[in-house]
């Protein structure tokens, strides 16, 4: 059962870090502040811990947490699948005029 080891206004200290060793966790609010292409900041929720107060950690049984990689594996399952359709489009569209004809 999920059990909150980090509320995102606890402090993160380095005995509770040490406390982890071993444990299935899972940081599911984890906010930093990142640089942008452009060069301007803004937050963003990534996988790196952050001592900032915007951080959630969440302790999770071997069952839980291997749903959880189940889950992130067919969410990226699906973005790739997309994306390999999308060019595989693109390709078709450069390399068969018909399918570009046809398409419009």
């Amino acid at each position: 059962m999920t059990q909150m080891i980090k509320a995102k206004d606890d402090t993160l200290t380095e005995e509770l870090v040490a406390s982890l060793i071993g444990k299935c966790v899972h940081a599911p609010t984890n906010v930093h502040e990142i640089q942008t292409p452009t060069g301007a900041t803004t937050k963003a929720n990534v996988w790196i811990l952050t001592s900032a107060f915007e951080l959630e950690i969440h302790e999770l049984t071997q069952e839980e947490f291997a749903q959880l990689i189940e889950e992130k594996k067919k969410e990226e399952n699906t973005t790739e699948s997309h994306s390999a359709l999308q060019i595989d489009k693109v390709s078709n569209e450069q390399t068969n005029p018909e399918l570009l004809i046809g398409n419009e």
